[in-house]
């Protein structure tokens, strides 16, 4: 049995030294200050599916999400708790009752201001339609006493409520009262972020624009999600290409100024090209494998042992052409809940004939091991794939479905009754908090320092 010690994982976006000068030309990212205007084009992977919310948990809806909406409290730079549209927050002795009182004259993109209704309406509408209502299955009642009051009563104390309101993923974002009874991916994309929707043109390209009547934040500087924001672009313009060698043609051509995140093999090309240069972020995103817990054959405690067993991660790592580093648990260490090395002995064993005993225990028969991905990240569709060779070399009957990752993550959360031996494991960036029932095979971490690219672009 093999041990490591808590790390991360980085990732290499690829910008334009002009990008990063908010389209100025100088001698260096760093060497002059931002100059106001130009639009910002990315290469991304994919394009979002919907702007839902409470209905995202993808990184390609993410982060657009994170330049639009605003919630009462975010995560700053070591994904602690941190106010944004909450002015204050008061917590009774009890641990049952939060009173947040809201900031003053907050702007939603259609003019309106946002209100104690609005704060309202959206935790209603969240507790009635996304995955991760049961977040909300303690609260008793909501009261709004005033326009900028909102308070929160509990049946049962809970002492990390807030903190789970900051979750990025399915985020606790405000959104208009008028949404209260819209009905899933339906909703008209409006918040209260620095960022609005422009043109969206699904299958190949999005545009977010400056919004001119955002109120920042300015009680504290920025750090992570959290402090004051200043965009300087007019707009950023995301294109949706799914091959990483159309991505480095477009930032050789300068159709792109900045590409999404690249293997380092591939980043490697761009290794003494004028005006280009490599933006390495750590931590970037947590990496999951995520097992249904509730279908067979899964739903079988020795089974899933089974499969955290086999693995081997070390040989993950060596197909994705990334710089990963092993993390046994889900929360970053220095995190606040980081519970230290309590679980690293169930991670990356590499012992399939353990894995096997385990099965036989469960009385496996041989029931199908369906596992998703997609193909629009060469590293997911490659970890999958030899996650697959070390299940089967345990003795599991695997088969591998790969589509687009629209496609691939809204499967993930079906039940499917026509397979009633199955589950999937998608390789997802969810940071922090995973709200299915699952458990974690293998790490890597989550992507709120996007946007300092475009905040500070």
């Amino acid at each position: 049995m093999r041990t490591r010690k808590n790390h991360g994982r980085s990732t290499v976006a690829i910008l334009s030294v002009a990008a990063a000068l908010g389209l100025s030309l100088g001698m260096t990212a760093h060497a002059q200050e931002p100059r106001q205007g130009g639009t910002l084009i990315y290469a991304n992977n994919s394009g979002p599916g919907a702007l839902d919310p409470q209905m995202s948990a993808s990184l390609v809806e993410l982060e657009v999400i994170h330049h639009m909406y605003e919630g009462l409290v975010t995560i700053d730079e070591v994904y602690d708790t941190a106010k944004m549209l909450a002015e204050s927050i008061d917590i009774s002795n009890d641990g049952k009752t939060f009173t947040f009182k809201l900031r003053e004259g907050v702007l939603f993109h259609d003019g309106s201001e946002m209100t104690s209704e609005d704060v309202l309406a959206t935790f209603e509408r969240y507790a009635r339609i996304s995955p991760n209502a049961s977040a909300l299955a303690n609260v008793e009642r909501y009261e709004t006493p005033d326009p900028y009051t909102f308070i929160v009563h509990l049946n049962e104390t809970n002492a990390v409520f807030v903190d789970v309101l900051k979750t990025p993923v399915y985020p606790f974002v405000i959104l208009p009262a008028s949404h209260r009874d819209v009905e899933p991916r339906q909703i008209e994309p409006i918040g209260t972020g620095p960022f609005k929707l422009g043109e969206w043109v699904r299958d190949s390209h999005l545009v977010i624009e400056r919004f001119d009547d955002y109120v920042a934040d300015e009680r504290f500087e920025p750090s992570g999600y959290s402090g004051r924001k200043t965009v300087h672009l007019d707009a950023v313009r995301y294109n949706f290409i799914p091959e990483a060698n159309a991505h480095v043609a477009a930032m050789q051509t300068g159709e792109a100024h900045i590409t999404t995140a690249l293997s380092a093999e591939i980043a490697r090309r761009f290794d003494g090209q004028e005006g280009v240069r490599a933006l390495t972020v750590f931590p970037f995103c947590q990496h999951y494998l995520i097992v249904h817990s509730q279908q067979p054959p899964t739903d079988n405690a020795y089974i899933r042992q089974a499969i955290r067993t086999a693995v081997n991660v070390e040989d993950i790592i060596a197909v994705t052409g990334e710089e990963p580093r092993l993390n046994h648990s889900m929360v970053y260490p220095g995190g606040a809940y980081y519970g230290g090395e309590i679980t690293a002995g169930r991670y990356n064993q590499n012992d399939p004939e353990a894995a096997r005993a385990l099965l036989d225990e469960a009385g496996y028969a041989g029931e199908e091991i369906l596992l998703q991905s997609n193909n629009n990240y060469d590293y997911m569709r490659d970890s999958i794939l030899v996650l697959s060779e070390q299940l089967s070399a345990a003795g599991m009957n695997v088969r591998v479905d790969l589509t687009d990752w629209t496609t691939s993550y809204a499967g993930f959360w079906v039940i499917r009754p026509d397979q009633a031996a199955r589950f999937s494991v998608p390789f997802t960036a969810t940071p922090l908090v995973n709200l299915t029932p699952s458990m974690t095979i293998g790490n890597c971490f989550a992507p709120f320092r996007r946007r300092h690219v475009f905040a500070a672009a």
